[in-house]
């Protein structure tokens, strides 16, 4: 059988607070339903009021509560530009 892996996408800016209950539950139910998961957070070239928190802080954060979790980087793109010239939608 092959393994199955559920992926998640998320920026998971939660200062101070730890991840929200609605987060856990999504994530619990992510590892249920799977043999792996991966997490995979937006990065901001730079912290703002909207983001925070760095990747390498919310990378310790997902480590310590999920350490079977493997979290990655998704470095945001400003413009289109990034994502290549054709669109599936």
């Amino acid at each position: 059988m092959a393994t199955r892996i559920g992926v998640v996408v998320g920026r998971f800016q939660v200062p101070r607070l730890g991840l929200h209950p609605g987060y856990r539950a999504l994530l619990a139910h992510v590892a249920r339903e799977n043999d792996a998961v991966v997490v995979v957070l937006g990065e901001a070239p730079q912290p703002d009021q909207r983001n925070p928190l760095s990747f390498s802080h919310r990378q310790a954060m997902f480590a310590e509560e999920y350490p079977a979790f493997r979290v990655l980087p998704l470095p945001d793109e400003p413009t289109l530009a990034g994502c290549g010239t054709s669109m599936p939608w």
